[in-house]
């Protein structure tokens, strides 16, 4: 899927072409010790507990705003309690009783997504510890579980949703150690938006509300030039998001552009006035476009009804998406693929009377290698 993947990008066709390429990550080759191996393997792979960690904080503020939500609905409900009669009170404690099943059923589904969550935390744990507490055969073991998550987050992340479940059912790794569900939300929002329709969009902002507000925005500006390849996190200042802000935007420019003027200013006055005072400079831009009939006689109107503004919607969620889970820019297998690549780059391989034999023949995987460093 091209909303969460970086240029330059490998076909699943092309990535079997290569020769062997799990010795990328089961060598030990380039490494002092095992020991070495592992600690960069799981430098690339931080999502792998971060993921689950924001998933299990998620779960847990929303059984708090649960509780808070109830607590308050019977504290009001006793305020109103004084002075009943008989037959009242008992139709308020009818109503209690009602709302506590109510609570009850909720409470038990959060506790068990809260339980699910801390279970496969665990897994991830216990799986990680089986580096430092296995022998030969069970790191190889241990490996090819670790290639079998890196190809099915690859596979996911280029839409090939089926092949990347069977390969996770194969392998045993569907419930505990990949994050289908979560790539595949984020799809799902990619293709609303790619079909201009903010409702998905709008939805995970609702649900990621408290991440949003926490989230960071502009990039750091560096001193010095670092390649995507050297960082595969992105870093950020501490700002809050206005994704749900561009969305309400765009939803309004919509409305706008069929010509229901109307719907728009009462959208305007439900949904942006309350981003009036933060984004006034942003919000003054947008409603320029109520100001003329014929928008081809404005730029400015001109570019706000660009559709490329809905490419802009998908890049803006990406990011999003990459630092509330902290996600790696590309698919790891990319950056594995890529340390492989610069152990065999040689001012030879980028000739063009390259062998056929040489991975270096295929043109996918000369642009891929063309920004690393050469070997010796």
């Amino acid at each position: 899927m091209p909303g969460l993947t970086s240029l330059p990008m490998l076909e699943a066709q092309d990535v079997c072409c290569l020769p062997q390429p799990h010795s990328v990550l089961t060598s030990n080759f380039f490494y002092d010790s095992p020991n070495d191996w592992i600690h960069a393997s799981l430098e690339l792979h931080y999502q792998f507990m971060k993921v689950p960690f924001e998933n299990l904080t998620k779960y847990v503020r929303d059984s708090e705003r649960l509780i808070a939500i109830e607590n308050f609905i019977y504290n009001a409900a006793e305020g109103s309690r004084k002075n009943m009669s008989k037959q009242d009170a008992l139709q308020h404690l009818d109503s209690l009783l009602s709302q506590m099943q109510g609570f009850k059923v909720k409470a038990d589904a959060s506790n068990k997504l809260e339980k699910d969550g801390l279970q496969k935390i665990r897994k991830r744990l216990d799986h990680l510890q089986v580096l430092h507490s296995g022998g030969e055969e069970t790191q190889l073991k241990w490996k090819q579980i670790h290639l079998d998550c890196i190809l099915v987050e690859y596979m996911i992340r280029l839409d090939y949703y089926n092949t990347a479940v069977k390969l996770a059912e194969q392998s045993g790794i569907q419930q505990d150690l990949v994050d289908i569900n979560i790539f595949l939300g984020a799809i799902r929002v990619i293709q609303g938006l790619k079909n201009r329709d903010c409702s998905k969009a709008l939805a995970w902002c609702t649900e990621h509300e408290l991440y949003l507000k926490r989230s960071q925005g502009r990039r750091r500006k560096k001193k010095l030039h670092v390649t995507e390849f050297q960082q595969p996190y992105i870093r950020f200042h501490e700002t809050q998001s206005n994704l749900e802000f561009t969305l309400r935007a765009q939803e309004f420019i919509e409305l706008v552009r069929q010509d229901h003027r109307i719907d728009a200013l009462d959208y305007l006055q439900k949904y942006l006035s309350s981003w009036a005072v933060k984004y006034k400079a942003d919000l003054q831009q947008v409603m320029l476009i109520l100001a003329f009939k014929n928008f081809s006689d404005s730029n400015d109107c001109m570019m706000l009804l660009a559709l490329k503004r809905w490419d802009d919607l998908v890049d803006q969620f990406t990011l999003e998406f990459i630092k509330i889970y902290g996600i790696t820019v590309k698919p790891l297998l990319i950056y594995y693929l890529q340390a492989g690549l610069s152990g065999l780059k040689t001012s030879a391989c980028m000739e063009k009377n390259c062998p056929i034999e040489d991975p270096f023949y295929q043109d996918d995987i000369r642009k891929l290698a063309y920004p690393l460093p050469f070997n010796g």
